[in-house]
């Protein structure tokens, strides 16, 4: 699969403002090269989208859907608001047998399980199946999988959304156990079944979890270790510059190129903002670039909260314990408010009262969940210049 320019060579586009919304594949504008990328990847292995909040990751898996290359099925699904394994196990059967329906066939092995259990009709009712039952489902459902992907000579593609809210719901309602055994499963079927692959995403990161299974479980497995992790970038200028267009092109605005390259700088190619900014900015009367910095203001503050900042101070308290919470705190107020670059033994020397490897190892954190990143001259940044005016107003500094 093979796309040589970062905007699709498809007719000029025109869509609606539709920021936080659904969006259908040919309005996913300025991500095909990235998916290319991605579906070279699932050639050979399973692969995680790490990003922050609003990026696009589900956007970009709808697109990915419909540019599947021959070869390939994927099975598609939002995991949020399961709440056990037995659920996603079920949900999974469901999925799966969908799929072989197009074959003429169905999970033999899956099915012969459930009716030794005496579940004979899955139809409006909820699957609960006591100890590892759903680990024994699971096992005979990809068994079922593999030799008819085999025979058809497919690849699967299980594209999941949300795994790691519903890894966190497991763990907030108790099931802290067996949100463990299903990481550890879900590697063990990638493993052993080399015609499947998975696409996992989330809006919490796959760090945050990991660290807290580890840090209140116990939790010693590394099960993403044969995943490729890969950062969903913000949009290049060119991506950028298809989506401002194709949202003026909708409400007959014209193409001013000093307006675009504002919307493009303003909004940092972030394609939520760019959505949100077009959005306010194209009830004016006369929309003007002047208006872009104002309207980005506005989102940024009270009342209301539509760019969802308020996350970025939530998540430290929810994801970390007090004293790595409050180090983590002095570290972003320190990268924000320091009037030169900081790098990390930068950061370091202006925390003197701080052990060196603690502040070290929150640095890493910070990175880990999208809030700092490093230049090229390896100074420590905020990943997004909005999300540090934010910290900067919130925090009085």
């Amino acid at each position: 699969m093979s796309i040589p320019e970062d905007v699709d060579p498809l007719p000029a586009r025109s869509m609606q403002p539709n920021p936080g919304g659904a969006l259908r594949p040919d309005h996913v504008l300025g991500r095909d090269q990235l998916i290319a990328d991605y579906w070279r990847t699932l050639q050979v292995q399973s692969l995680a989208l790490l990003a922050p909040r609003r990026i696009g990751k589900t956007s970009i898996m709808v697109r990915m859907e419909l540019l599947a290359p021959e070869g390939f099925v994927v099975v598609r699904r939002n995991l949020e608001g399961l709440e056990s394994t037995s659920e996603f196990a079920q949900v999974l059967l469901e999925d799966i047998e969908q799929l072989l329906s197009t074959w003429k066939t169905k999970a033999l092995r899956a099915r012969e399980f459930l009716a030794k259990l005496g579940v004979v009709e899955l139809h409006k009712i909820k699957l609960e199946l006591r100890g590892v039952g759903w680990k024994r489902l699971l096992e005979r459902l990809f068994d079922d999988l593999e030799e008819q992907l085999e025979q058809h000579d497919q690849t699967l593609v299980l594209m999941w959304d949300e795994v790691t809210l519903f890894i966190a719901q497991l763990i907030n309602s108790g099931q802290a156990g067996d949100a463990m055994l299903l990481l550890d499963v879900l590697r063990a079927i990638r493993q052993s079944h080399p015609r499947v692959r998975m696409v996992l995403t989330g809006s919490i990161g796959f760090g945050e979890l990991l660290r807290r299974l580890r840090r209140e479980h116990g939790y010693r497995n590394r099960p993403l270790n044969d995943v490729a992790q890969r950062s969903v970038p913000l949009l290049q200028a060119g991506g950028a510059e298809a989506l401002i267009c194709a949202l003026l092109r909708h409400a007959d605005q014209a193409l001013e190129p000093a307006f675009i390259n504002e919307l493009v700088q303003v909004s940092e190619g972030h394609p939520f903002v760019i959505q949100l900014l077009v959005d306010r900015v194209l009830q004016q009367l006369v929309p003007s670039r002047v208006d872009l910095r104002a309207c980005l203001a506005t989102l940024m503050t009270p009342p209301g909260d539509p760019l969802d900042l308020n996350h970025y101070l939530d998540r430290l308290e929810r994801e970390l314990d007090n004293q790595a919470a409050a180090l983590a705190r002095v570290v972003l107020d320190t990268v924000a408010a320091s009037p030169d670059s900081l790098d990390r033994a930068g950061v370091c020397a202006a925390l003197p009262g701080h052990p060196r490897d603690r502040v070290l190892a929150t640095i890493r954190i910070l990175e880990d969940d999208f809030y700092l990143r490093r230049n090229q001259h390896e100074q420590l940044e905020f990943m997004l210049q909005f999300v540090r005016r934010f910290w900067i107003a919130e925090r009085g500094l």
